[in-house]
């Protein structure tokens, strides 16, 4: 929940007051719904790893809701929730990955490779 000092600890750069702050903007909690803000604070606290601000940030690109829609950076923030072997951040990352354009066959490729062991993982885990 939003207040005061959650805010200054995201200041201070705190990665679990960020994400919890980008939530407050995204959803309009005790501060005035705000999607870029949202983005801008899911961002910082993605950043430093924080699994569900990635998760987050990657959905904001997905469907372009406060940035600008973007397939590849989608991938970008989904890749790591992916490896950690978050379920939600496979699904996200196969979806941004087949509407995603892709200069080449190599970047595809690699991408694919990427895929196909985070799927390999989350089986054998």
């Amino acid at each position: 929940m939003f207040d005061e000092r959650c805010r200054q600890s995201a200041m201070n750069g705190d990665k679990d007051a960020q994400y919890e702050l980008a939530q407050a903007y995204f959803k309009g909690e005790g501060v005035q719904q705000s999607y870029t803000e949202a983005a801008k604070w899911y961002t910082l606290s993605a950043a430093q790893g924080h699994t569900q601000a990635q998760f987050h940030i990657g959905w904001m690109y997905y469907y372009g809701e406060g940035v600008e829609q973007s397939f590849k950076e989608a991938v970008r923030w989904f890749i790591p929730v992916a490896e950690k072997g978050e379920y939600g951040g496979i699904k996200a990352f196969a979806g941004a990955l087949s509407f995603g354009n892709y200069h080449s066959a190599a970047g595809c490729l690699h991408l694919a490779g990427v895929f196909l062991l985070m799927v390999v993982r989350y089986i054998w885990a």
